[in-house]
Order: C-alpha cells, then structure tokens, then sequence
C-alpha cells in the first residue's frame, strides 16, 4: 500500500500579522488532522467531523472573526496546492455561515485581502469573487449594518465598489451589486440602484434609454430595483427568496405597468 507523504504546513502558516500568529495552532491542527484522516480533499471533507472543528465551534463569535483573517492570509500565501487549498476554502466558507464578531475595519481589511482595494478595477473584483467567497462575506457585512450599522469608510468603499461591472452581464457582478445595495439600505443610506445593460445589442440599447428616462420620476426607485433583478436572473430555478423579491418588486411598479 502506497502511503502519501506527510505535509509540513508550518511555512504556508508562517505570516507575521497578529490574528495569523494566534490561529496558527488551530490552522495547524484543522490541517494535520485532514491529512492523518487521510480524507479526500474533495469527497470525503465534512467539517463536522473533524475534532479541530468542533473545537472551533465552543469559541465565542471573536475568535471566529479573527479565524476568517487568519484564514484567508494562509490560503493568500498558496500557489498551486490544490488539496491544502480546497480544505482552506471549506474552512472559510463554513466560518462566514456561522455567527462572528468582525467590525467595520475588519471587513474593510478581510475585502482588501480578497484583492479588492479602492483602486481595484473590474478584472480585479472578477478574480476576487473566483478565488474568494465575496458575497458570503458581504452577507455578514449586511448582519451587521442592520444590527449596529457601519462606518461611513465602509459605507464609502461598498459605494465605489457598486460601481464595477454596472454594464457586464457577468450575473456574479450583478449579484454583488445588489448584495452592495442591500447593505445600504440596512445602513439607512437613500440611493437608487446602478442599472446599466450591455450596450451591445439592440434590447440593452433600448433598456439603457429607458432606465435614463427614468430619471428624476417618481417610479425611478421602483423601475430601477426591478431592473437589477432582472440583471440577476439566470438559468437556475430562481430560489424563494428571488421570488419574493421579484413578486414584491413587480407590486411596486404595478403589474399593468410591466406588461405594458
């Protein structure tokens, strides 16, 4: 029976930035336990299993915060390790479902570590969302602006970043725009949606005068947060909550409108 060499993961978690060097100890437990398994990365990883995670689960919501930096430094320092990567990712995408204690800051930073800073461009935030779990992350940002709001930095970084990708028809783009929007308005921050279709056809064309005929009307808010759904429906079965919004949205304009 051939065996795999045993990893040393003690370089890949070697940075120097205080929450990384407090985790380093359970980051290493979490991986070392995986490979003593002998689990599949892919297959055979279910977090719940695994002693390191149920450890994880009895610390209070700030340690877990500071868990979610940890994490993504280490998986920032990986190249081509697809199997240390993977059981990183899992790591991350089950801590953003759990309750944390991150602040304003935090987030800033955690999206800054994504590789999305205020000079991000559109191929920038595209890599983002591929490499990272970005809308997971906004969702614990839209908890907290409705719990205890956010700062206006925060506020004014998630404004910027509304603006990639406004004409792309890359639904994820359009997905994080209206994530984007959702925490605004948990924030209490009164703007309208950005809507702008590809212009690359004769129906974005059309859409794209109508949304600017929209301007300055009463309906503008209306119209407008029914397009950006409509920018974010694809071939999947839209889920209950889509349909609720979209039920809701359509209610707004007026169904009689909408068939017109």
């Amino acid at each position: 029976m051939v065996t795999k060499e045993k990893k040393s993961f003690t370089k890949l978690l070697s940075s120097p930035r205080p929450e990384a060097v407090e985790m380093q100890s359970f980051l290493l437990q979490y991986l070392t336990e995986i490979q003593e398994l002998n689990l599949s990365y892919y297959w055979d990883l279910r977090l719940p299993k695994l002693s390191a995670y149920q450890l994880l689960k009895q610390q209070d919501a700030a340690y877990k915060g500071r868990l979610v930096l940890a994490t993504v430094e280490a998986l920032r320092s990986l190249s081509n390790n697809n199997e240390t990567l993977y059981q990183l990712e899992a790591l991350l995408k089950q801590l953003l479902r759990l309750t944390l204690s991150i602040d304003s800051e935090g987030f800033l930073q955690l999206l800054k570590l994504y590789g999305i800073s205020e000079q991000a461009n559109e191929r920038d935030v595209e890599t983002a969302l591929n490499k990272f779990p970005v809308l997971l992350t906004l969702s614990q940002v839209e908890k907290l602006a409705a719990k205890e709001g956010i700062s206006e930095a925060l506020i004014a970084y998630l404004k910027q970043l509304r603006l990639h990708g406004v004409s792309s028809s890359d639904n994820r783009l359009g997905n994080l725009r209206a994530k984007i929007q959702d925490i605004l308005r948990a924030s209490g921050v009164a703007e309208l949606p950005v809507v702008i279709f590809p212009a690359d056809d004769l129906f974005g064309v059309t859409l794209n005068e109508f949304v600017q005929g929209l301007h300055g009307s009463d309906a503008a808010g209306s119209w407008l947060r029914l397009l950006q759904l409509c920018q974010n429906v694809s071939g999947a079965q839209p889920t209950g909550k889509f349909q609720k919004a979209a039920a809701a949205a359509v209610a707004a304009v007026g169904a009689e409108n909408v068939a017109a």
